[in-house]
């Protein structure tokens, strides 16, 4: 018998949406498959642009230039770096995880309606020696989790609070760091009616001068 050897190579998946928005319909890529954890994904200007229907996942992801992925609720791991100006719609409930080592990302968030499209439920880095740069605001419902690498912020980022939950940030084993406009808004919700509240936060000092809620002081020894 004779045994056929050969190599199998894996080209880029491009979205045409020729059968709806649907992702996760194999019909609406290039290459007739749903995008797996190896696959190269290009997403251009088309009419039906993508939205998640599931949990989802890719390796590279570039976002073309005036193109959208609609997360709709659901988590999108990336096991490579997502590249272009294409933007992300998230909400409340969305999450992006990206897994990769060494990949550097650049990620843009849907700005049409503040707190619903550039919203994330979680957003976790968890690629060692990656880096990602959130390029515009951002609004963490649950968790910000930089498990690894290298996470910039060149916008804002807030940590909402509701009257059912208040994000967080989870332990920093990665770093943060801070472009021009980089900051980070931290909310607290408080329910209504007249009382007396304490509104506090951790700090550590070592003689020098610290602000913290708007309250500067200078330690004295």
């Amino acid at each position: 018998a004779k045994i056929a050897t050969g190599s199998l190579t894996i080209g880029i998946n491009t979205w045409t949406g020729v059968n709806g928005t649907n992702w996760s319909l194999a019909t609406n890529w290039s290459c007739g498959a749903v995008p797996v954890s190896v696959s190269d994904v290009i997403v251009p200007v088309v009419t039906n642009m993508p939205q998640l229907t599931a949990s989802s996942v890719c390796k590279n992801l570039v976002l073309q230039s005036g193109a959208n992925l609609d997360l709709n609720g659901h988590d999108f791991t990336l096991y490579g770096a997502v590249t272009g100006t294409g933007l992300f719609k998230g909400s409340a409930t969305s999450a992006i995880r990206l897994n990769a080592a060494s990949a550097i990302s650049s990620i843009y968030l849907d700005q049409t309606t503040d707190g619903a499209s550039n919203a994330l439920n979680n957003l976790t880095v968890a690629g060692n020696s990656s880096s990602v740069t959130l390029n515009n605001k951002v609004v963490i419902y649950d968790a910000l989790l930089p498990e690894a690498g290298t996470l910039t912020l060149n916008n804002e980022l807030v940590l909402r609070s509701t009257s059912a939950n208040t994000a967080r940030v989870g332990e920093v084993t990665g770093t943060i760091a801070y472009g021009a406009a980089g900051k980070v808004t931290v909310e607290r919700y408080l329910r209504n009616g007249r009382k007396w509240r304490l509104l506090s936060a951790p700090t550590y000092d070592l003689n020098q001068t610290i602000s913290n809620w708007n309250f500067i002081r200078t330690k004295r020894a």
